[in-house]
């Protein structure tokens, strides 16, 4: 035998062979459908002798397996099936040729056969020159052919009566008239054979015998068949006729398999796609399809099998000793190759049914010892098939070696049109076996995922034959596959030359990111480089403190938001809600539209070479994003590397980053979070407010050295200035706003945060000079100044602890004093005299008050505005106050008129200039650098009016009562005295 037919089973001996083919000119999806249909009809029951009749549908049966039908009767073709469309004489005449050309071919082994011509009724046919005939079947078209399958019923039945009457002839022969039956090969061993000796008809008696429990069989008497075949099996084993006593042998265990295993747990072949039915009800209610021979015991009997049955065939344990036997004699021929590897093949399939795994290996593996002379083609067929089988069995790696031996012979040197698609086809069927899912993320995470190097094997092959089929963008994905998954396994040489090739294939054909279907309708998906770089952290960058968008609901024409009102002062849902925890995956803070904002990356290079990665963005969801590219090169394995990256959301609403892209070696990827074991949180999400203006604010003073502080305020501060001035002394500062923003400033305000801690008048400016320069357009400037006053008491006392100060000298000390004893000396004389001039002068410079004013600008405008988005900022003024003329002694003394006194001064000059000083009636001095002096002025007693008396206020347990009247009045007695002095320096 030429030609093996790998798809054979045990139970095909009762089948008829029928050979489907296509006759005429039409379209292969139409033949495809008929075939189908015609297909569904491989089972009938003979109306009148209620026998079982079994077809077995082959589009191509070789005229040389056609010549093994007397060894095996269900070898032969016995029914032949065409299948046309005519249209016109020319094409009906056509199909007729081509039909009886196909009849001649297969006559001596036809028991019927048909023509199926559609798109031509009887009655046109009959009326063409070529008219019609009886084996002819016609139909208008093939939407009008719902009697196909009662016409494929019928040839059944016109087949089994043909089988019928075959086999009562053969019953009836007489010994002494039948023929040598014989293998197509044994005819040359024929010649000169002795007929008259009696092992020589032992065998012509034992062949026929056998031949006739074929003919049984195939007619459905498989008890009788069975006993022919055993009464077959005596005469040939004492004829030593050990071929056909192997046939004879199988012919018993596939009766028995019938008998054991009934027909109506057999799978009956369905259509490949329902729709080729084209919407037509098919006739195949005869077909009983069961699928409960998964619920089998170990042997595949059903539990209630009679023992009557066992008893006329071998039981199921002995079927595959059986088989054995068979195969051992036909390994005794050598041109019973193909038919002896069938056998193995059928006992397999056997096997498999009884679920015994081990043993069918053992059968399988037989099939690969069998020395066949076989063609490229033939040898990948037969090594599909054991691949197939292994697999049926559960011998998964076993059968993707076999899968993958018949893509090699796909390409074999000896092959000259070698078929590289088929082999590439082959070549992703064992994947599976080799535990290799061309899924990264599957394949990464199974920890068991199979033999590194035959997986790193398998892909080159793949990316190889990608190669010789000219897609370079499918060998790319192959070898994006390897260098990622697969790069723990590779050795530093190996990594640098498949990134070498990578980048020469990438310079030539761009990489897809997306999946690329491939012929057979597999997709391969992407393979993202999340390994190269590796990132360890991803973090959502806040904006600029002085920039972060704040929420404020005001009642404001411009403001839409809703302001909260409530009739409580607390509310527990205000609580609940200012309580509430944000997802991990939601941020904290916002971006605002049409502005930059940042990731931060950390990024690790575990190659052996430098890694340059170039279009290294954003992957966003949610809101229409622009992202900026940026590109790093990292040195070998190093790290870590931070990095940022930036980007731009055009509108407002809830933005979600799920990745970065990236380009790595020419190949471009789409690196989303969830694919980064290091990374938590499959994405992120931030809220993006509309858009807000953005100010650039700065001084006409100097830069401020530092402005470190612990207090939460500073954050805010855009810049900080520093101003140094005398007690006493003022300044103006020129403030410039400049908008940056892409959106207008339409409202904006000024409030000092620190009143507490900062003179009332020491920082002071004009909000109408503000307002009137609103709104401040994109790109514009807003001008206003800010009047700097360095205010104090010019008192010594305020400027240093108390204890480092000399007593004052009184009015009541100096009566007290021995300088009251001497005589002819005047009061102020005698008071200036008891003062002692102390050393104070040298604290001086070291007497320096620092006073911050913390400003806080607040504006908004745009879209921002509408939804009552602000921005706050803080300008940080820094004033370094420094003692002028101070105050170190004063007091009062009498004067000679009882309406008026003398207040007396004592004056440093802390500065390091000359000092002129003025006060009184036109009386003048003039202190050097930390010279002091002493002065009298004489002035008109006054009184002033006592403040009303606030209502009485009880105070609480453990607080002490503040005298606010007497803080009031003593404010009253100083401003009455600045008033009266009039003193000035300069």
């Amino acid at each position: 035998m030429s030609f093996a037919d790998y798809s054979q089973k045990a139970e095909d001996h009762q089948c008829m062979l029928v050979l489907v083919k296509q006759v005429g000119p039409h379209k292969s999806n139409l033949f495809h459908k008929i075939i189908d249909r015609i297909c569904l009809v491989n089972h009938t029951l003979v109306p009148e002798s209620k026998r079982h009749v079994w077809l077995r549908f082959k589009r191509v049966v070789r005229l040389e397996n056609n010549a093994w039908g007397d060894f095996q009767a269900h070898r032969r073709v016995a029914g032949l099936m065409c299948v046309g469309k005519a249209t016109t004489e020319i094409e009906l005449a056509s199909i007729y040729a081509n039909f009886d050309t196909m009849k001649d071919g297969y006559k001596s082994t036809l028991f019927d056969s048909r023509c199926f011509v559609f798109g031509m009724t009887a009655e046109t046919a009959t009326e063409s020159v070529s008219g019609e005939k009886p084996d002819v079947v016609y139909f208008p078209s093939f939407e009008e052919s719902q009697t196909l399958e009662d016409c494929v019923n019928d040839f059944a039945c016109s087949l089994f009566w043909v089988l019928e009457s075959k086999r009562l002839e053969r019953l009836n022969d007489r010994n002494d008239k039948l023929p040598l039956l014989i293998a197509p090969f044994e005819r040359k061993d024929m010649v000169g054979i002795d007929t008259e000796t009696r092992a020589f008809r032992r065998r012509v008696v034992g062949r026929m015998r056998k031949h006739l429990a074929d003919l049984s069989l195939m007619a459905g008497l498989v008890q009788e068949a069975f006993s022919h075949y055993q009464v077959a099996f005596e005469i040939l084993k004492n004829a030593n006729d050990w071929l056909w006593m192997a046939a004879t042998i199988e012919g018993m265990c596939a009766a028995s398999v019938i008998m054991l295993y009934p027909s109506t747990l057999r799978k009956v072949n369905l259509p490949r796609n329902s729709s080729f039915t084209g919407g037509m009800s098919l006739k195949h209610d005869h077909v009983k399809i069961n699928n409960k021979a998964s619920t089998l015991p170990s042997n595949g009997l059903k539990e209630d099998m009679s023992d009557e049955r066992q008893k006329i065939c071998y039981p199921a344990d002995d079927i595959v000793e059986k088989y054995k036997e068979a195969i051992m004699h036909y390994s005794k021929y050598k041109h019973a190759g193909i038919v002896e590897m069938e056998a193995s093949i059928k006992a397999t399939q056997v096997i498999i049914m009884q679920q015994k795994k081990l043993e069918a290996a053992e059968f399988l593996q037989n099939v690969v010892y069998i020395n066949l002379n076989l063609s490229d083609s033939e040898k990948v067929e037969r090594y599909s098939a054991l691949s197939h089988l292994f697999s049926e069995i559960g011998f998964k790696r076993k059968a993707s070696f076999f899968k993958r031996v018949a893509a090699m012979q796909c390409v074999s040197p000896n092959n000259p049109s070698p078929a590289w698609g088929h082999c590439h086809s082959m070549l992703l069927e064992t994947l599976k076996g080799f535990r290799i899912t061309l899924e990264p993320r599957e394949f990464m995470s199974n920890k068991t995922n199979g033999w590194p190097d035959l997986q790193q094997r398998i892909m080159q092959e793949l990316v190889f034959t990608a190669r010789k089929m000219g897609k370079a963008e499918i060998a790319i994905r192959y070898m994006c596959f390897i260098l990622h998954c697969l790069s723990d396994h590779l050795t530093t040489l190996e990594k640098r030359e498949l990134a070498a090739m990578l980048e020469s294939y990438t310079s030539k054909v761009p990489s897809p990111t997306d999946s690329i279907s491939l012929d057979n309708g597999l997709l391969l998906p992407p393979v993202p480089f999340t390994k190269f770089p590796s990132l360890r952290s991803f973090k959502l960058v806040r904006l600029s403190p002085h920039l972060d968008p704040v929420h404020i609901l005001v009642e404001s024409p411009s403001c839409k938001s809703p302001v909260f009102k409530s009739p409580f002062i607390y509310s527990p849902l205000q609580s609940m809600n200012r309580n509430k925890k944000l997802p991990p995956t939601k941020v904290a803070f916002k971006w605002v539209a049409e502005e930059m904002c940042e990731v931060e990356l950390k990024f690790y290079n575990p190659l052996p070479f430098e890694l340059r990665v170039a279009n290294l963005g954003f992957l966003a969801e949610g809101v229409e994003f622009d992202p900026t590219p940026a590109a790093i090169v990292l040195p070998a394995e190093s790290g870590p590397h931070l990095v940022s990256i930036m980007g731009t959301p055009k509108k407002m609403g809830t933005l979600k980053i799920t990745g970065y892209t990236t380009h790595v070696m020419g190949v471009k990827s789409n690196c989303r979070l969830p694919l980064i074991p290091s990374i938590k949180e499959p994405y992120y999400e931030v809220e993006v407010v509309p858009s807000l203006p953005r100010l650039k604010v700065t001084t006409s003073l100097p830069k401020a050295a530092s402005t470190l502080s612990l207090k939460p305020e500073t954050k805010k501060v855009s810049v900080a200035s520093s101003v140094s001035l005398l007690e006493g002394e003022s300044l103006s500062c020129q403030v410039t706003l400049s908008n940056t923003g892409k959106a207008p400033v339409e409202t904006a305000t000024l409030e000092l945060m620190n009143l507490d801690s900062v003179p009332r008048d020491c920082f002071t400016w004009s909000e109408e000079n503000i307002e009137t320069q609103l709104p401040l357009a994109t790109g514009g400037k807003l001008l206003f100044t800010i009047y700097i006053k360095a205010s104090g008491d010019f008192l010594l006392k305020s400027a240093i602890q108390q204890d480092e100060m000399p007593e004052t000298p009184t009015v009541s000390s100096y009566f007290n004093s021995p300088a009251r004893s001497t005589p002819n000396r005047s009061v102020s004389t005698a008071f200036i005299e008891a003062s002692k001039p102390s050393r104070i002068q040298d604290k001086v410079d070291s007497i320096v008050k620092t006073i911050e004013g913390m400003l806080k600008l607040t504006y908004s405008g745009g879209e921002g505005l509408k939804d009552c988005y602000y921005r706050e900022t803080n300008i940080l003024i820094k004033l370094h106050k420094r003692p002028s003329l101070m105050i170190t002694n004063w007091t009062t003394i009498p004067a000679t008129s009882p309406q008026q006194f003398y207040l007396v001064l004592d004056f440093l000059n802390g500065t390091c200039n000359e000092v002129h000083v003025q006060y009184g009636s036109n009386q003048s001095m003039i202190l050097t650098h930390k010279q002091s002096k002493r002065i009298a002025i004489l002035l008109d007693r006054f009184t002033i009016t006592q403040p009303k008396p606030a209502s009485p206020v009880t105070p609480k347990p453990g607080c002490v009562p503040v005298l606010q009247e007497q803080v009031k009045l003593d404010v009253l007695y100083a401003q009455q005295l600045a008033m009266l002095t009039n003193i000035t320096c300069h």
